[in-house]
Parts: C-alpha cells; sequence; structure tokens
C-alpha cells in the first residue's frame, strides 16, 4: 500500500479475522501492526482476539487481549473465543468481570440483539432482559433473540409469553415461530394446543 494508516490495516485484518480460515495471516497482520509502532484502538486487538479464536490459539488471544483489555468489544471477542475453546467458565468469568458491560451500545441494534443472545448463551438470562427492556424500539430481531433466551435457558412459558406479546407488537418471520416451537417442544407443563 502507498499510504498505510490505521483503517487500511484494520481493513486487511479484519478481513482476514472474519474469514474463518485466515486466522493465522490476521495474527501475522497484527503482529505487523504492532511492529510498525502504530496507534491501535480497540478495533485490530478485537480482530486479533477473534483471529485467536478461529486458531483455537487461547493462550496468543489472552496476550494480545492484555493490550487492550477493557473494552467492551475486546471482551466480547474474548468471551467467543473461550467458547471455541470450549473453556465456558472463564467465558462466563469475563462476562461477569467486564467494567461496562452496555454503556454506548445500547442505541445500537444489532449489537444489542447479540448481546441479547450472548448473555442466555452463558445462563445470565437476566441481563439479556435488562439489555431488552433498554431497547427504545424493539424490532422482531430483539423479540426473536430474547424468545431464544428464554428456550435455551428451559424458561418455556416465558419465551411463549414473550412470544404471544411480540405477535401483538410486531410482525413475527419465520425465525419467530422456530423459537417458539422450540420452547413449546421442550416443555412437558404447556399444552401442545399452543403449538398449533
Amino acid at each position: 500500500m502507498a499510504n498505510e494508516d490505521l483503517v487500511s490495516w484494520n481493513a486487511i485484518l479484519s478481513g482476514y479475522s472474519q474469514e474463518g480460515n485466515h486466522g493465522l495471516e490476521a495474527i501475522f497482520v497484527f503482529i505487523e501492526m504492532v511492529g510498525e509502532g502504530m496507534g491501535l484502538d480497540h478495533v485490530p486487538f478485537t480482530s486479533a482476539v477473534s483471529a485467536c479464536g478461529h486458531e483455537m490459539n487461547l493462550e496468543l488471544g489472552l496476550t494480545i487481549k492484555s493490550g487492550y483489555g477493557s473494552h467492551v468489544s475486546v471482551c466480547n471477542v474474548l468471551i467467543s473465543t473461550y467458547s471455541k475453546c470450549e473453556v465456558t467458565e472463564d467465558a462466563k468469568l469475563v462476562l461477569q468481570c467486564m467494567n461496562d458491560r452496555n454503556t454506548g451500545f445500547l442505541s445500537m441494534h444489532n449489537v444489542c440483539n447479540s448481546l441479547i443472545t450472548m448473555y442466555a448463551k452463558f445462563d445470565s438470562i437476566h441481563d439479556s432482559i435488562k439489555v431488552f427492556e433498554e431497547l427504545n424500539c424493539r424490532e422482531i430481531i430483539s423479540w426473536n433473540a430474547l424468545i431464544s433466551g428464554y428456550a435455551r435457558n428451559g424458561l418455556c412459558q416465558d419465551a411463549l409469553k414473550t412470544f404471544l406479546e411480540a405477535t401483538m407488537k410486531s410482525k413475527p418471520n419465520n425465525c419467530t415461530f422456530g423459537s417458539v416451537l422450540s420452547a413449546i417442544g421442550d416443555a412437558q407443563d404447556i399444552s401442545l394446543k399452543y403449538g398449533q
């Protein structure tokens, strides 16, 4: 590149890290960025830790994370890396220890929906509910994330109640029906008549 800047480097790094089979290339790009003495923000750290997850290299991911570890997006990727490496207890610890889990992100729906899903995956459904309740505008994707979260955590009646509320406030899609049917199928105390 003739005029290399942080944005250009981040684009290359992000491209490699998002492509699951190029994690090693992403790590090399990150190392080169550090070697060039670039003023790095959270973006390259997030991509590099994600690449470590693709490579199942938890130790390197933790080393990289230590350079920018308090940022929410870096911690979220670290949680994903722990999960990929099947170290779920440590993933839960990162989730519990994050200083400012949701600050600055609650206005962004796609991030909020990811947070709802992530918290539910780690049995923190109360955090999922908190993020959902703080949304100003609840799209069907947000409703789906919460319904799936309830189902994942065995709260089938809550999933059904949320589905019924979602149908009154939004237009359900295939994912909505799939999530609620999954919850009903798992429930022993809900009549099958609701699944019809």
